[in-house]
């Protein structure tokens, strides 16, 4: 079997991440030009409404707080996760990382959902994605001792 072969699993996993989080930051920026759009709208004063202030000032609105975390939180577990995921696939077993990656792409999608409604509910997105990439870095780390 190819190398192709036997990461495809794991290749098709890493394209729907980097898809899920294109799909975040899209979601981020529609949720600031709806903002702007809204504030345009709803503004009582001559003052100017400007995207800038919008998009990169302190924003106390629940739904560009949920857009805003679910892309850091997004980029904070890329790197554990894909490191983990792409080791776990190469030195243990390919196709329980892809089963694994699918897990934590599954919990991953529900991320803005679970901030939204906050903690207890964030912790059915962040555990689960924790559990894998730690069970896939653990395993990873006693191979490697054990080598």
């Amino acid at each position: 079997m190819d190398e192709l072969t036997r990461l495809k699993g794991v290749v098709l996993v890493t394209v729907a991440y980097i898809v899920l989080y294109y799909h975040f930051v899209f979601g981020q920026s529609l949720t600031t030009f709806y903002l702007y759009f809204e504030a345009k709208r709803l503004k009582k004063t001559d003052e100017k409404v400007r995207l800038g202030a919008i998009k990169y000032g302190a924003r106390n609105d629940k739904r560009a707080r949920c857009a805003d975390r679910t892309v850091g939180n997004t980029l904070e577990q890329a790197v554990p996760f894909l490191t983990s995921l792409w080791l776990y696939a190469w030195f243990v077993d390919a196709e329980s990382a892809m089963y694994l990656g699918w897990i934590y792409v599954a919990f991953r999608a529900i991320y803005p959902i679970a901030f939204w409604y906050g903690v207890p509910w964030l912790f059915i997105s962040t555990v689960p994605n924790y559990l894998c990439i730690w069970y896939m870095t653990g395993k990873v780390a006693v191979k490697a001792f054990l080598a």
